[in-house]
């Protein structure tokens, strides 16, 4: 196997294989994002027993009232990015990308466009009871809000330890992290079903991502971000005294992974709103 497929991803609990409370849990994440989907973060929290348990206990009221949806995608207002040049239908169907394919990364982006604010906000909201600890907010009735309608089905993960050659080198220009930390963001797996439209992804964000227009709204982002996890916090009620928190070691490795996730995060959100713009019209 060329040595780019083996990329070491973090540990995540898949939602096939989610049981009994767990179950629930991603069911509800779904729900209340409005996406078909349980991110990453989630999935490796409930590697770990009770994390994401107790996590869930502890933001899921500012959820199930949208407190976080919507501080989240106000975040998005402050960011002003500087567009890919537009694919062409005929261009896209030269990279292989059919109607139905079409439709499938038109859905990809629109998703983690709405869910990745989302999760900022939400390992926000987790560091910040981590660090500060108590917690004496009073959030409102659950019925003063109701989630949109889930964003349309995405297509499936490529595993990276299945390509090689060419794909596998590509493919592995979007992995983040290091060592046993290191991920490949949900996108580019879902992308590398098509290689040629990968490819083309890799070269149109590569200069974007290095260049300092992204860092400058990314760092913009961020800003919007931290502004709003205090204020969100702030709402968040007890938690019950029944779930156990999480050991040091656990909060450290929880620490780690919200630190990673907002970066890609941010880069999910930049990136899903470039390459969807620079899609043809709907039709």
């Amino acid at each position: 196997m060329n040595d780019a497929a083996r990329v070491t991803m973090m540990e995540e609990l898949p939602e096939s294989e989610a049981m009994g409370q767990l179950a629930e849990i991603y069911e509800e994440v779904r729900r209340y994002c409005g996406v078909p989907y349980v991110s990453s973060m989630q999935r490796y929290l409930a590697t770990m027993p009770g994390c994401l348990e107790w996590v869930w206990a502890a933001i899921r009221p500012a959820m199930i009232n949208g407190v976080v949806q919507e501080a989240a995608w106000l975040c998005m207002n402050s960011l002003s990015l500087a567009p890919l040049a537009p694919v062409s239908r005929p261009a896209l169907r030269l990279f292989g990308v059919g109607a139905e394919a079409e439709i499938a990364i038109r859905a990809a982006c629109d998703t983690f466009v709405r869910v990745s604010p989302i999760n900022m906000i939400f390992g926000g909201c987790v560091r910040y009871i981590l660090e500060k600890g108590d917690l004496n907010g009073a959030v409102g009735s659950s019925g003063d809000w109701t989630p949109p309608k889930s964003t349309a089905n995405l297509p499936a993960f490529v595993d990276p330890s299945t390509v090689s050659g060419s794909q596998a080198a590509v493919l592995s220009e979007f992995r983040r992290g290091l060592g046993d930390g290191s991920f490949i963001p949900g996108p580019y797996r879902m992308f590398a079903r098509w290689p040629a439209y990968l490819a083309h992804v890799a070269t149109e964000l590569g200069p974007v991502l290095a260049g300092p227009g992204y860092a400058g709204e990314r760092d913009v982002l961020f800003d919007a971000i931290d502004a709003s996890v205090p204020k969100v916090a702030a709402s968040l009620p007890p938690i019950p005294e029944n779930i156990p928190a999480p050991s040091p070691q656990e909060a450290t490795l929880i620490q780690a992974a919200v630190a990673s996730y907002r970066q890609t995060s941010a880069e999910m959100i930049i990136v899903g709103t470039l390459l969807r713009n620079a899609l043809p019209v709907e039709s």
